[in-house]
């Protein structure tokens, strides 16, 4: 399990939770599987082509996955 630490704005599509858990071999998968659980998230964070949206910062380990793989960055 990803323990995915939220933003304000995030939490109420997540039921008010600032933690949440979920899986996922790469920041993709794990988008695809946090907008599952909750419609609306990938919307969110991602533009309309798949890709991050340059507003939302997502952090691995405390680096900024921007600076990384982008959504293909692995997780474990």
């Amino acid at each position: 399990m990803i323990e995915v630490h939220l933003a304000t704005p995030l939490r109420p599509l997540m039921r008010g939770a600032r933690i949440v858990n979920a899986e996922g071999k790469d920041l993709r998968e794990l988008v695809n599987n946090l907008e599952a659980d909750s419609p609306g998230f990938k919307e969110r964070v991602l533009e309309h082509d798949g890709s991050m949206r340059p507003f939302v910062n997502i952090f691995v380990n405390d680096e900024d996955a921007g600076f990384l793989k982008g959504l293909e960055t692995q997780l474990k």
